[in-house]
């Protein structure tokens, strides 16, 4: 069996806009740190509202996740 950590949609609109993003952001770079330091793969999912979207600043994941090069990121 694979195991993966799954980040969906924290994108800059949420991490702007949402309720106590402080604080879900620290616990995601918690959990991501466990991930890396038992070499669990960390997946990344990224909401796209129309093709404007892609490049809107606000659509890009956060820079806040701290996500490395080789870690995948799925567009949905």
């Amino acid at each position: 069996m694979n195991t993966a950590f799954i980040i969906i949609d924290v994108q800059n609109v949420l991490v702007e806009t949402g309720f106590q993003t402080k604080s879900l952001l620290e616990k995601i770079s918690y959990l991501q740190n466990q991930a890396r330091s038992k070499n669990i793969e960390i997946i990344y999912v990224q909401h796209i509202e129309n093709s404007e979207a892609q490049t809107s600043e606000d659509w890009q994941l956060s820079a806040l996740l701290n996500r490395k090069p080789a870690e995948k990121v799925f567009q949905k």
